[in-house]
């Protein structure tokens, strides 16, 4: 958020109290609730695709179609050039 609103960044509690509870009023302008929802969904956006990798995984290693985390991720990214 500090990259995008620079000197416009609110105080944290601000943005947390504002992430509770969206709907009460708020002392964040618009851009700042904008920013501050995209982050979030940011967020929860890397977190639902590494929980789909989890279980992914998990039933890929079941099944005994992969034996490690490097040939998972070789299966399911095979263009990513990553070191695990």
């Amino acid at each position: 958020m500090r990259k995008v609103l620079g000197a416009e960044m609110p105080e944290e509690d601000t943005v947390r109290a504002y992430l509770r509870e969206p709907g009460q009023s708020t002392v964040l302008s618009a851009e700042q609730q904008l920013v501050a929802m995209d982050k979030l969904l940011e967020c929860a956006e890397v977190n639902f695709r590494m929980l789909c990798d989890l279980i992914r995984y998990q039933q890929l290693k079941e099944t005994g179609a992969v034996h490690s985390v490097e040939e998972f991720l070789q299966l399911v990214h095979p263009d990513d050039d990553c070191d695990i």
